[in-house]
């Protein structure tokens, strides 16, 4: 879970800054291996989630990953934000026109998405 990675990477972090907390805590989330561990599990953890999303939820959920640059993977190395728009798909009548300009943001931002083809 996410609490037993930044625990365990805090005491990592903890002897290395003498106890200074924020100290640890900007160099755990600076380190990129660490960051990329815990986006991805969000990631992993937000696709049970992706059949009761709406288009709001949808929208910034793929414009949150954009806004920090990264394109999360799953385990079996399908590409997160593709799930996503499939399933915005699924509902694309429900998008207004502020979720739909974050879902452009968000693909236009992570260029080698490919776009889904709906029906």
């Amino acid at each position: 879970s996410i609490a037993l990675i930044v625990s365990s990477s805090l005491t990592r972090y903890r002897a290395a800054c003498e106890g200074e907390w924020e100290a640890a805590l900007r160099n755990l989330l600076l380190n990129q291996n660490t960051k990329e561990e815990i986006f991805n599990h969000f990631a992993r953890m937000s696709v049970d989630k992706l059949h009761q999303s709406d288009a709001h939820i949808l929208s910034n959920l793929a414009f949150a990953y954009a806004s920090i640059g990264f394109k999360p993977s799953l385990e079996d190395g399908q590409d997160f934000l593709e799930l996503v728009a499939m399933k915005a798909l699924e509902i694309k009548s429900d998008f207004n026109a502020q979720d739909i300009s974050m879902m452009l943001h968000a693909y236009v931002s992570t260029s080698n998405t490919k776009l889904p083809k709906g029906p």
